[in-house]
C-alpha cells in the first residue's frame, strides 16, 4: 500500500509576519538602550526617555534623529566623534524613532481613556 502525503496547512491571515524584522539592527539599538542605561555605567536612568513629556521628548530625540541623520547624510557610518559611543548613526536614529513611536503612541492610548 502507497502512502499519501498530505502538505500542512497554517492559515496565518491577518497575522503579522515577525520574520520580516532585521533583528541584528534591534540588538544595535538594544546595544545602545543598554549601554547608555546608569546601571551598565551609562549616563541616563533606565527607561529615563519615557519620563518626557511628549513635547519635550519630540524636541530631545527629533532633535538628536537629525543629528544622526546628517552625520549619515555626509558619509559618518559610525558614531565615533568627540562624545560617540561607537554605535552606527543608523541605529542611534531607530532608537530616536522608537523613543517617539513610544510617546505619541502612549498620547493617542491616554485620549482614548
Amino acid at each position: 500500500m502507497k502512502a499519501i502525503k498530505m502538505k500542512a496547512i497554517k492559515d496565518d491571515t491577518g497575522k503579522l509576519d515577525w520574520t520580516l524584522i532585521p533583528w541584528d539592527e534591534i540588538e544595535d539599538m538594544c546595544r545602545i538602550l543598554h549601554d547608555n542605561c546608569d546601571e551598565n555605567g551609562g549616563k541616563y536612568p533606565r527607561d529615563n526617555w519615557k519620563k518626557h513629556t511628549k513635547e519635550d521628548a519630540r524636541r530631545y530625540y527629533l532633535g538628536a534623529a537629525m543629528r544622526h541623520l546628517k552625520e549619515m547624510f555626509v558619509g559618518n557610518v559610525l558614531d565615533d566623534g568627540p562624545k560617540g559611543d561607537g554605535n552606527l548613526h543608523s541605529a542611534h536614529l531607530m532608537c530616536c524613532a522608537a523613543m517617539i513611536a513610544w510617546h505619541d503612541k502612549k498620547e493617542r492610548v491616554d485620549e482614548d481613556n
